[in-house]
């Protein structure tokens, strides 16, 4: 008898926390961790979103010893991705526009710093790199560095094409040998006609140092002419224009499209404003400085990458002069094929 009775009472205690807990269920709803809407299936009923990844990955750019721009931007987009995604890493480490691209083919790193027309020449195969790396992917571009071909004017130029044209022994520094500013010289160069070669079979001379050397040496009259690929303004040519006269020769506007067209590279202005020197606008090509990543990282790791940047842009602006006119449509033309997460990102932003 007791042992019915205490059968009941279970009976009735089973069904009482069975209601409860129904109850409960239809009052409340379940947090998501994913940072996109959920989306409706086929038949009506809603899909679930994908989760918030967590993540701990490398990003290669920074100057070999430091101190340089992209250790700046590299340490700035570090901490913009953070910034969104709490409990992943970036840690930034060592790199070069030209090595980082089989860096981040072979995975030795997530992420690295190049420039568009290395990525697409990574991609082709061509010079500098002997091989093609196919699985490199864009995520973003930052900012576009114009050719900057500076000349004394006592060499009567008002061209490129001058140059061959009177076969003039100019003394020319062209960057670093390999740097994304020599490749940029010796291939406007090519596109006027001319060589290294034909430069120094007129008694002309080509020197590979950079930009700040190079500065020096024309103040110093050991060069008559210099090349730069980097943003405009800029401080060697700036300073060695308050005292020595310079001038920088404009790129012909079917060279520039050589340039578009052949190797990657964008239109570009330096505006008059740009330096104490110049007169008006003149026309250039420039490269854009640009994030990338192979294609076997997730779609869902980039898109956080990318909607990171999206989402602090204004801190983006914040870190260098070379950002501060960042805009989201900017950012989606990288010379190469974007990654799926990326491109998710940019769609949802409504610039792609």
């Amino acid at each position: 008898m007791l042992a019915k009775k205490i059968g009941k009472i279970f009976c009735l205690f089973l069904m009482l926390t069975l209601l409860i807990s129904a109850c409960g269920q239809s009052g409340t709803t379940t947090p998501t961790t994913s940072t996109t809407p959920p989306s409706s299936s086929g038949d009506g009923a809603p899909a679930s979103a994908p989760a918030q990844e967590t993540f701990k990955i490398y990003l290669a750019g920074a100057t070999p010893g430091g101190g340089g721009v992209w250790d700046m931007i590299g340490a700035g987009m570090a901490e913009a991705i953070i910034r969104s995604n709490k409990g992943s890493s970036v840690t930034v480490v060592p790199g070069g526009g030209v090595s980082d691209v089989p860096v981040v083919s072979d995975k030795e790193a997530e992420l690295g710093l190049t420039h568009s027309v290395i990525a697409v020449a990574g991609v082709k195969g061509e010079d500098p790199f002997t091989q093609a790396y196919t699985n490199i992917r864009g995520v973003a571009s930052f900012y576009g560095s114009p050719l900057q071909f500076a000349v004394s004017p006592k060499l009567g130029l008002t061209s490129i094409g001058d140059i061959k044209e009177n076969k003039v022994p100019i003394k020319l520094a062209v960057g670093d040998p390999g740097s994304t500013g020599e490749l940029a010289t010796k291939r406007i160069l090519e596109a006027y006609g001319m060589t290294y070669g034909d430069i120094e079979s007129w008694g002309g001379q080509i020197l590979f140092k950079d930009m700040g050397e190079a500065a020096t040496m024309y103040g110093d009259d050991i060069i008559n002419g210099f090349t730069l690929l980097t943003l405009a303004p800029n401080g060697p040519l700036q300073q060695v224009s308050s005292n020595k006269e310079v001038q920088l020769l404009p790129i012909d506007q079917d060279k520039v499209r050589q340039m578009v067209d052949n190797y990657g590279y964008s239109a570009a202005s330096i505006p008059q404003d740009a330096y104490a020197f110049m007169t008006g606008d003149l026309t250039s090509f420039s490269s854009q400085v640009v994030l990338i990543t192979s294609d076997d990282r997730s779609e869902q790791e980039v898109y956080q990458i990318t909607k990171a940047f999206l989402e602090n842009i204004d801190y983006l602006r914040s870190i260098h002069n070379n950002l501060k006119d960042l805009q989201p449509s900017d950012m989606v033309d990288t010379g190469i094929e974007l990654h799926p997460g990326a491109a998710k990102a940019y769609k949802e932003a409504g610039v792609l």
